[in-house]
């Protein structure tokens, strides 16, 4: 099954990155980094499309089903909160746009870019001529003509008119071919665009006074974003924690020190043609030299220092712990005191011992062969260490942190929820019993063929092992077992289980004034790859809204929805906030899930101006092949705890009364609604 999102064109399917760019005002990377939010007033461009009258379309025709396709994209991405505008990287997008199109007035006016708030590497362009710009994308990046290139790529999407007329063929096909066959017609016409708007982009590029050869540079530098930041390099002293010992160097047998530089790779199944075709294609075009090398705009090197903190900030709220861990180490070796990588380390390294202990899926679609050079030897580590002795580095990493910090709220609670999970493995000493190997011998000679460096490595290791033999009972049970008496009622919780047929109606009602009602979030799924009834979901998402309106006059204002129908430029702060609820949500389904959050306390204090203590959420998904569920969550705002949920499964499409009916129910358990509506 796949989501029925927007047909728009990535630029690159990439891995995980860092970039964007640094206020030169309230940033000091060596003590703390906070992340890009918007400012000035919600764009037109947003504001235009909410207005429209898509309600008279006409169903059926394929320019109205496009223009409504738009509408709903468009809608999409601006409840999403993802879109940042007003903030120095959109603006210094803004200027390089201007200055691609400086011939050419009328279509500059007509694409407006802003960067897009997300932990992939991304960049396209939406049929209305919206460009998004991922940080990440930014960071892989070298220099200012290379991302002008990137620019100039997706204008030419834009100018060629793709995204319509892959609406259409797709339409056609879906109808008139197999499945098989609609698959691979699909991806060859997405190879050929984008060889299309490379060669219009490359024509655009050096009209404006760039050389073609940055456009090489930058074909080659994007080959490599499967890389986290680049090729760093993964050298066993990443898992240095400490008085804690290093990880044992079997742990990493087997991995590829080789950095992959297959341009030639095999393209069948790819969106996007293979970097060599792309590369030679740049070459084969007519080179404009008459042209002076252009001046840059801005510093690249202050924008893209911003991005990878702000690619970490995303990859952690966007659950890519592997890939944030991974980045916070490299960049940690600049800014060794920088209190956001302090946080956030623990932040990663906590999120993935709750993947490892539920068993998720998600390192397994982490494949080391895919991943070649030194991140693969930290793949290798992470599919390799069982969720046991991944629990007992954490822990040794949060033990150490609050031996400095032993009021920092967040590490404690992190704290508690590792024991959980140390308690749910019954004996608490086997994560460390399980991370020794048998008694090491103190007389130990290394290989005599390894290099001096190699042997020094295999000396420290072995001597780790011993030393581990004679301290863990000493050291760490007793502090395990006091940290775990700290809440009785804690573990009592855990001993339960933290399903949702578990969770218990809270014996004191929440204040209904300080409930925040957010319009639910009605998701269109469709087994198919292209969207499934939108209008459907939007008919569905109207009447919801309206009940919320009839029950917001019937009761009080503060259930007044987060997300309006009727957006001002004084939603300002609003938007802000919604990425932050929006993450919320998706911690919310994943406790529901596992039973640990993996996230906390992202958002105390930014409450303040709304006055909220609690957010109420609802997701519910449409039109799935089976059953369509329903998610409702109570989440406290001051500290990220989930304190109510409760799930749905209709055996048919859910319907908008469905939703109220299930939402008034909810609201009624939690305190915030009394009686019938």
């Amino acid at each position: 099954m796949k989501k029925s999102l927007i047909p728009v064109y990535l630029l690159f399917l990439l891995f995980v990155s860092n970039g964007s760019f640094a206020q030169s005002v309230g940033h000091n990377y060596q003590k703390d980094y906070h992340p890009i939010q918007v400012a000035g007033y919600i764009p037109e461009d947003f504001l235009d499309r909410l207005d429209q009258d898509v309600d008279s379309l006409k169903i059926g025709d394929p320019l109205s089903d496009y223009e409504f396709n738009q509408y709903y994209s468009t809608l999409y991405f601006l409840k999403s909160g993802k879109f940042s505008f007003g903030d120095p990287v959109s603006l210094y997008l803004e200027r390089i746009k201007n200055k691609l199109l400086q011939d050419d007035p009328n279509l500059s006016k007509e694409i407006r870019i802003y960067l897009y708030r997300s932990s992939s590497p991304i960049g396209f362009c939406l049929g209305n001529g919206i460009i998004g710009i991922g940080p990440n994308l930014i960071a892989h990046l070298q220099s200012e003509d290379e991302l002008a290139f990137v620019i100039a790529h997706e204008i030419a999407h834009y100018k060629l008119k793709h995204s319509f007329e892959s609406f259409v063929q797709n339409r056609i096909e879906r109808t008139d071919l197999d499945r098989v066959e609609y698959l691979e017609s699909l991806v060859h016409r997405s190879k050929n665009q984008e060889l299309e708007a490379d060669s219009i982009g490359a024509e655009i590029f050096q009209a404006a006074g760039y050389q073609l050869e940055a456009a090489e540079e930058c074909l080659v530098h994007l080959h490599g974003t499967y890389h986290p930041f680049g090729r760093c390099h993964l050298d066993t002293d990443l898992f240095e924690l400490g008085d804690f010992p290093k990880v044992p160097s079997y742990y990493l047998e087997g991995a590829n020190d080789s950095v992959s530089t297959d341009y030639e790779y095999v393209d069948d199944s790819q969106c996007h043609p293979n970097i060599q075709k792309r590369i030679g294609q740049i070459q084969r075009q007519p080179k404009v030299s008459s042209q002076s090398k252009t001046a840059a705009i801005a510093s690249f090197e202050e924008f893209k220092l911003q991005c990878s903190f702000e690619a970490i900030h995303w990859q952690l709220l966007e659950q890519d712990y592997a890939e944030a861990w991974y980045n916070i180490a490299c960049l940690k070796e600049q800014f060794p005191s920088n209190q956001f990588l302090i946080r956030g380390e623990l932040r990663a390294l906590y999120g993935l011992a709750a993947f490892k202990s539920s068993a998720a899926n998600y390192l397994q679609e982490k494949e080391p062969r895919l991943n070649q050079g030194p991140v693969q030897a930290f793949y290798l580590f992470l599919r390799r260490v069982s969720s046991k002795q991944f629990t007992a580095i954490t822990r040794r990493k949060i033990l150490n942190y609050l031996e400095l910090n032993p009021n920092d709220l967040e590490a404690q609670m992190m704290m508690k929820d590792l024991n959980r999970m140390f308690f749910a493995h019954n004996n608490i000493l086997d994560p460390y019993r399980e991370f020794l190997k048998p008694l090491p011998d103190l007389h130990f000679e290394p290989d005599s063929t390894l290099s001096p460096r190699r042997r020094e490595m295999a000396l420290k290791y072995h001597y780790v092992d011993y030393y581990l033999h004679l301290i863990p009972e000493l050291r760490d049970s007793a502090a395990i077992e006091a940290t775990m008496l700290e809440d009785q009622s804690y573990l009592e919780k855990a001993k339960q289980g933290f399903s949702a047929k578990n969770v218990e109606k809270p014996e004191v009602p929440y204040p209904l004034d300080s409930v925040l009602v957010l319009e639910p979030r009605i998701i269109p799924y469709s087994k198919d790859l292209y969207p499934a009834d939108f209008r459907t979901c939007r008919e569905v998402g109207i009447k919801v809204y309206s009940y919320m309106v009839r029950m917001k006059d019937k009761f009080s204002s503060g259930t007044d929805p987060l997300f309006r129908a009727d957006w001002d430029t004084t939603a300002l702060h609003e938007y802000n906030l919604g990425t932050q609820f929006n993450a919320l949500i998706r911690e919310a389904y994943w406790m529901r899930k596992t039973g640990f959050s993996t996230c906390r306390k992202y958002v105390p204090g930014s409450m303040d101006p709304l006055n909220y203590n609690y957010l109420f959420g609802v997701i519910a998904v449409y039109n799935l092949e089976d059953d369509d569920p329903y998610y409702c969550y109570l989440i406290n705002l001051q500290n990220g705890d989930i304190l109510y949920k409760r799930d749905e499964t209709y055996g048919i499409k859910i319907s908008a009364y469905e939703i109220d009916r299930e939402m008034r129910y909810d609201l009624r358990q939690i305190g915030a609604m009394e009686g019938r509506f």
